[in-house]
């Protein structure tokens, strides 16, 4: 799957029904549309989505892609509500399906721990696993 940051920055100008997206754009859709659902994990930025995820979400929101789509919200720090409760609210305009046994915030902020020391991390494994679970 491309990389967000690759996208052209949304103008609705170029999403009308009469006009071909732009082939990042039509790439990502296509992406989304074949898979069986998506987990998001995101920073905070000044209380906000960073803007390439906004991006992206902009150029979702007038196609079918996100439709019923299953989503997870994985939070990792406590700190950062504002993004999530957005990405959660824009999700749910999309129609997508944001499953909130699914979704959970954990305190990885400022810890520097690698995916390995995570795993090894009871309280964080059995909270993945349990996301895992309730998203299949």
């Amino acid at each position: 799957m491309q990389v967000i940051g690759q996208l052209p920055h949304f103008n609705p100008d170029l999403d009308l029904e009469r006009l071909q997206p732009p082939l990042a754009v039509e790439e990502l859709r296509n992406n989304i549309r074949e898979s069986n659902g998506l987990i998001f994990s995101t920073p905070e930025y000044a209380h906000g989505l960073p803007g390439t995820l906004k991006n992206a979400l902009d150029w979702l929101v007038s196609s079918d892609a996100m439709v019923d789509k299953k989503v997870a919200i994985w939070n990792p720090s406590p700190h950062s509500t504002f993004a999530s409760e957005s990405l959660k609210e824009t999700l749910t305009v999309m129609s997508a399906q944001v499953l909130t046994s699914a979704c959970f915030t954990l305190s990885l902020h400022g810890k520097k721990l690698t995916e390995f020391e995570i795993a090894e991390n009871q309280l964080f494994s059995e909270t993945i696993r349990k996301s895992f679970e309730a998203f299949l």
